[in-house]
């Protein structure tokens, strides 16, 4: 290129650094995106690595949860049970000897262990002659305030039966100064023949008519009163002791047939289920009675067991029905309802409670909660919630996995119980009136309920979906508001045990339940049995 002023010296030079230039930046640029291309990479690798690492993780988790859900089913199937301990072996080995096991019980009574060794050298010799001088213990006083007042007394002289001791002083006999009384409980089963006469009326004397009219014209007067058993061989009370010792002692027909065959009576399974038949429809008032004694108490608390039957309203049967018990407590008397079902869900629950409003203490079954927040039937209740159910949760953590982090909630429920421990027995004393057991309670309660809600919220933010430890955190969270809410009522208390504890007859007993046939009896249908309870 030629300039018009005729230079062409730096034309060169001006092209060659421009080149240089532009060669430098096209390098530079080269280089800044294989750079970001390098980066990208690299993040994608960091991406996918910290993905594989949660992945991981994840399945860490979920494999240490299976382990746990294996070491406690093993724990269940295989577990060490209460017929295998030291306890029950030492308690069956001795199980005849129950005289010298009280009164080595007495002799321990008030004398607890050293918790410290004891090297004192040369002082055991001493301390067990000390010990043989000591003097014999009072005879502990016996109990005997439950029984009625007007329980019969009946002296029993030994006077008689015993030589008279002679003075080791004086080598004479001792004169009887006194009597030394000793109470025993005895029970005194005597089997009787009532012979109940009933009047026999004919026609007048000067009645004229033929001997076979006259005979047959005699009239037996019965009284008014009618009768539970009709032509039957016994009485009411007997009638009463097959039924109570079948169904509150459990023993089957069987073995009363052959208690009543010990005794000289010979009466067989099967009358005595002819009995059962014909006392079942006579006790229809009764459980409605008790039925309604129940709804009118301040406390109801509820469960259900399994009950199976061959048949159910006479026809044959595969499914499995359920026994719901209901213990109602009040301040005069407490009522226990047993009623066979064929489901459990709200609206079976809600027709077993109708129109009830006081408080109900229930387990973690869902159709509790529904029965009370709709309103089914009429029912406007405060829904209780279980302590002993959210408590089983956290067990069954411990028991796979001896090192969970889920003492510490125990231990905070377990205050729950001491604080109950310690405060109704002074409202059974009388030492506080119930406005201050239910003040105090409310008070003591209260920091353990937020130590514990403390204690979940935080453990809700680590856990993972799925595991045992979520389980037991989201089944207490859930049911806040109803765990709660006890210390407000005065007749509960922090877990359901109280129906937990009538539901064992039945769950004990299921084998017994097989053949019975609800329709018929309506005995199964609704069994109910009422004890009272003065004051408190």
């Amino acid at each position: 290129m030629i300039r018009e002023d005729g230079n062409t010296s730096e034309i060169p030079a001006q092209t060659a650094l421009e080149q240089e230039n532009f060669k430098l930046r096209m390098e530079r640029d080269a280089f800044k995106a294989q750079y970001e291309q390098q980066a990208k990479k690299m993040q994608a690798q960091m991406d996918a690595m910290n993905t594989l690492k949660l992945a991981v993780e994840h399945k860490d988790l979920v494999i240490a949860n299976a382990f746990e859900l294996v070491r406690l089913m093993k724990a269940e199937l295989y577990g060490k049970s209460s017929e295998k301990s030291k306890f029950f072996e030492a308690a069956c080995s001795n199980l005849f000897d129950e005289a010298e096991l009280t009164d080595l019980m007495d002799s321990m009574d008030g004398e607890p262990e050293s918790e410290e060794p004891d090297d004192r050298p040369g002082e055991d010799a001493a301390e067990d002659v000390a010990d043989e001088k000591k003097p014999r213990k009072a005879h502990k006083k016996q109990e005997l305030t439950r029984l009625p007042a007007d329980t019969p007394v009946i002296d029993v002289d030994h006077t008689d039966e015993v030589e008279v001791p002679i003075d080791v002083h004086t080598g004479k006999s001792m004169v009887q100064v006194g009597v030394r009384t000793e109470l025993k409980i005895g029970r005194q089963q005597q089997t009787v023949i009532y012979r109940h006469l009933f009047p026999v009326f004919s026609p007048e004397e000067d009645y004229e008519a033929d001997r076979e009219y006259d005979e047959t014209n005699r009239v037996v007067a019965y009284p008014g009163q009618q009768r539970v058993l009709k032509g039957a061989m016994i009485s009411n009370e007997v009638l009463a002791q097959i039924v109570s010792s079948k169904y509150l002692d459990h023993m089957p027909l069987n073995r009363q047939e052959q208690y009543f065959a010990r005794m000289g009576l010979s009466i067989s399974r099967q009358n005595m289920k002819n009995w059962i038949y014909m006392a079942a429809p006579r006790c229809g008032p009764l459980i409605e009675l008790l039925k309604t004694s129940l709804l009118g108490c301040d406390l109801i608390n509820m469960d259900e067991t399994p009950h199976r039957v061959l048949t159910v309203d006479g026809e044959a049967s595969d499914s499995e029905h359920y026994e719901i018990i209901q213990v109602g407590t009040s301040d005069a008397y407490r009522v226990v309802v047993y009623s066979f079902n064929v489901k459990k869900n709200a609206q079976v629950f809600a027709s077993l409670l109708k129109d009830y409003t006081g408080a109900l203490m229930v387990d973690g079954h869902a159709s509790y909660r529904v029965a009370v927040k709709e309103h089914l039937n009429g029912l406007d209740c405060v829904k209780l919630a279980c302590w002993a159910h959210a408590r089983r949760y956290f067990m069954d953590l411990i028991k796979s996995n001896s090192k969970a982090n889920s003492r510490g909630i125990l231990s905070l429920i377990s205050k729950l119980y001491r604080i109950e421990t310690e405060l109704r027995p002074l409202v059974e004393n009388q030492q506080i009136t119930r406005e201050e057991f239910l003040d105090r309670r409310v008070q003591q309660t209260k920091p353990v309920f937020d130590k514990i809600k403390k204690w979940l919220d935080a453990a809700q933010k680590r856990v993972v979906e799925g595991d045992l430890l979520a389980r037991a955190v989201n089944y207490t969270l859930n049911r806040w508001d109803e765990l709660v809410s006890y210390p407000f009522v005065y007749h509960a208390t922090p877990d359901n045990n109280l129906a937990e504890r009538f539901t064992r007859p039945f769950s004990i007993g299921s084998g017994n339940w097989l053949f019975s046939i609800p329709i018929r009896v309506p005995w199964f249908r609704a069994s109910c049995s009422l004890w009272l309870r003065m004051g408190n």
